[in-house]
């Protein structure tokens, strides 16, 4: 603690937060914060998508990480069951009051369910990205799954940004 004083050592969150927006530069003091939360046992696209795998069907959400970025969720638009989508096709378009971003889907198949409830409180999203899975997909290729990242390749991925 050489150089700090007593709020310093009580409040480390604090004067780290102040050295940042002072010098726009992290001390040795101050810890990295921590990247939004991860889950393990689903898969990842780089564009913020993810995939929880259930035999030959899968559920697809968005990250912690995308909805953090976009903020506040206000309107979600999802496809018709019955419609289906090649690997990395847009499928939907989300929008916060910051932006609007397209849906990819992380790999090919069928919608064979929507979360409507979701459509109609599209901020959920922001209080529980993994528990809000957007669509349910029958997968036309199972290999593709291959090429989707697992969670420490997106934590990895999200660090070398």
């Amino acid at each position: 603690m050489h150089g700090r004083n007593l709020f310093t050592a009580v409040h480390p969150f604090l004067v780290c937060s102040l050295d940042r927006l002072l010098t726009s530069q992290r001390t040795n003091f101050c810890k990295e914060e921590p990247m939004s939360k991860i889950e393990p046992g689903l898969f990842y696209t780089q564009d913020d998508e993810w995939l929880r795998l259930e035999g030959d069907e899968a559920l697809v959400g968005i990250s912690d990480h995308a909805q953090d970025a976009l903020s506040d969720i206000v309107y979600l638009e999802l496809p018709n069951v019955g419609d289906s989508f090649a690997q990395g096709e847009a499928f939907g378009v989300v929008e916060s009051v910051k932006a609007a971003a397209d849906l990819f889907m992380p790999v090919a198949g069928e919608i064979i369910a929507v979360n409507d409830a979701l459509v109609d409180s599209p901020e959920q999203l922001n209080s529980a990205p993994y528990a809000s899975w957007l669509v349910r997909i029958k997968l036309s290729d199972l290999e593709q799954v291959t090429s989707l990242m697992d969670a420490d390749a997106y934590l990895a991925y999200h660090e070398e940004a």
